[in-house]
């Protein structure tokens, strides 16, 4: 909740946020063993956008290697994500050009520039948008503790990376999908932390939250500011718009 992302990005009227939110919610219901209600909320986050299957693939890679025998129970849930991307594409096709579409999704998934430079610029943003304590925090957690949960959420976030790689060029916003491998993997660290002792656990906590929210707040309080600068210029542009 101190980091940029969350005090920012958390309120932008993208359809990230609200599929995070239904996708957190599968996998709540998931480890919760109540498999309808985690296939009513795959559905909703899949309804959204089509990010919204990433969850499944997370929840399928998380039960074969817990429970091999168990992942067909997961059949109903790539049959109605199915049904919904066929129904999508058909009213696509029927109103609208579907080679415009097609164009579209190419200029989206195609990569933008070499590796090297994405990844650098991708890590730049990471630690700009999740601080560098908590990112620091977050790595040295996936590596020591080796969470299951943590790891496949890790992977998760990488997810927008291999399928729109030219949108990660462009939209730092779409590293949200790191947050949850963030607070999960600080979470289990503080837990640790806290369990062995409970007043220098606080204390830990209490330091590294203050360093993070203190270093990260002019650039917080500059991402905040922004939306004024958006305003004004949408209004200019209705203005433009108007008298041309």
């Amino acid at each position: 909740m101190v980091t940029p992302m969350f005090i920012y990005y958390g309120k932008l009227p993208v359809h990230e946020q609200p599929v995070l939110f239904f996708s957190l919610m599968a996998v709540y219901f998931y480890l919760a063993k109540c498999m309808r209600l985690m296939l009513l909320f795959v559905v909703l986050a899949f309804a959204i956008s089509w990010t919204g299957a990433y969850i499944l693939f997370l929840i399928t890679a998380h039960l074969i290697i817990t429970n091999r025998k168990a992942w067909p129970a997961l059949a109903p849930a790539y049959l109605a994500i199915t049904v919904i991307a066929l129904a999508h594409l058909l009213h696509i096709q029927l109103s609208s050009d579907f080679n415009d579409f097609s164009q579209a999704v190419g200029e989206r998934t195609l990569s933008g520039g070499s590796p090297i430079a994405f990844v650098s610029k991708q890590a730049k943003w990471f630690m700009a948008l999740y601080t560098k304590p908590l990112a620091l925090i977050s790595l040295i957690s996936l590596i020591t503790l080796r969470k299951p949960l943590v790891f496949l959420f890790f992977i998760w976030g990488f997810f927008q990376w291999v399928v729109v790689n030219r949108i990660m060029w462009i939209h730092d916003y779409m590293l949200i999908y790191f947050l949850p491998f963030v607070a999960l993997a600080c979470g289990f660290v503080f837990w640790k932390i806290y369990s062995m002792n409970k007043l220098f656990g606080l204390a830990i906590f209490t330091i590294v939250i203050t360093v993070a929210l203190v270093t990260s707040w002019p650039f917080t309080t500059a991402l905040l500011n922004s939306k004024d600068q958006t305003a004004k210029l949408y209004l200019l542009a209705k203005i433009i718009n108007k008298h041309t």
